[in-house]
């Protein structure tokens, strides 16, 4: 059975192999926008599991590990407890119908890259999820909130 933070982990992989597979489509608008909204729901239903088992069967002791490089202490360290799980909860909630609603609102900008939109706000999601959930306060809270703060950029300047 997969912990929460390994439930967090696999939603934010999701996020960027969806962002990597909706560029490709781009072509095809409502492709890129189902793919996306696809990535979107399955992250979404990850993090809705990992809240669901912190907040019924308690958070995890330690926080989990993975990417380790011990030698330079690089390790990228998530821990979901009550507090991350109601903000998980929240950005998934809102996640879901944004991307739905993406969907036939890609269809106004015909001159615009959806490419560049999707991409965007999936790696804006993962960096959300990431930056919820990292006990690394030093690297990975700045490596997760610049992850979000580029994709944002890009996303309020799409138009």
């Amino acid at each position: 059975m997969m912990t929460a933070e390994q439930a967090v982990f696999a939603a934010i992989l999701v996020c960027l192999a969806g962002a990597l597979l909706t560029v490709p489509a781009a072509k095809n608008r409502t492709l890129a926008g189902v793919l996306g909204f696809l990535a979107a729901a399955l992250s979404a239903s990850l993090v809705f599991y990992a809240v669901w088992r912190v907040l019924t069967l308690g958070p995890s002791s330690e926080p989990a590990a993975f990417w380790s490089r011990p030698e330079i202490g690089f390790a990228v360290r998530l821990h979901v407890d009550g507090l991350t799980a109601l903000f998980l909860l929240l950005a998934a909630f809102i996640a879901v119908p944004a991307a739905l609603y993406s969907i036939p609102y890609m269809k106004r900008y015909a001159d615009y890259s959806a490419a560049r939109y999707y991409r965007s706000f999936l790696v804006f999601l993962a960096a959300m999820y990431g930056l919820l959930s990292t006990t690394d306060m030093i690297w990975f809270f700045f490596i997760f909130w610049q992850m979000m703060t580029l994709p944002g950029w890009a996303l309020i300047r799409f138009e």
